[in-house]
């Protein structure tokens, strides 16, 4: 599976600036799946990844980054909510099913009340954490893994499911929301 791509406050600014949000106009989150780090020019890889790079030169690079789980659906559920997934079953001697209930890792938060996501309801999420700051969100999402109907969209003001044949409107869907704003 390629990569994906999610864009919390998407090159935004704040839309009613607070104190914690002035600290930082935009913010943009990427993560790509199965990459390594140490191939990207921006970590002193040989890799050409110029647009990567231009955007480590401009803000902030982390590197001691880790991966909650080794599984994209859990390390994913994990950065969108701070929480550490788990592989957990009602019966300890029982193996846990494989659905879109818990294949995020998550199943030990879900409330009578949570719908079938795969993120709970009741789990506050990072996007939703941005957006009580006054910003607005995107996401763009490329992996079959991530998508709407599990709950990785909650949140964000726009999300984009981009398939293999529409990857060529990641950069138009980016334009034309920086220009709309911008108007």
């Amino acid at each position: 599976m390629l990569g994906w791509l999610v864009l919390a406050a998407s090159g935004c600014e704040p839309s009613q600036p607070t104190p914690d949000a002035a600290a930082a106009e935009r913010v943009v989150l990427i993560v790509v799946d199965t990459l390594r780090r140490d191939v990207l020019g921006a970590y002193g890889g040989a890799a050409s990844t110029p647009n990567i790079d231009k955007l480590a030169a401009r803000g902030r690079v982390y590197d001691g980054v880790v991966a909650g789980f080794h599984q994209t659906s859990m390390s994913m559920a994990s950065l969108f909510t701070g929480l550490t997934p788990s592989i957990e079953s009602e019966r300890p001697d029982a193996p846990l099913p494989w659905n879109g209930r818990t294949w995020c890792g998550l199943r030990r938060l879900r409330t009578a009340a949570d719908s079938d996501n795969c993120v709970p309801q009741s789990v506050p999420t990072l996007a939703e954490a941005f957006a009580a700051a006054g910003y607005h969100t995107m996401a763009v999402a490329t992996n079959a893994l991530i998508f709407h109907p599990l709950g990785y969209d909650r949140g964000f003001d726009r999300w984009e499911q981009v398939s293999d044949e529409s990857r060529g409107r990641v950069a138009e869907i980016a334009e034309g929301d920086h220009r709309a704003r911008s108007a």
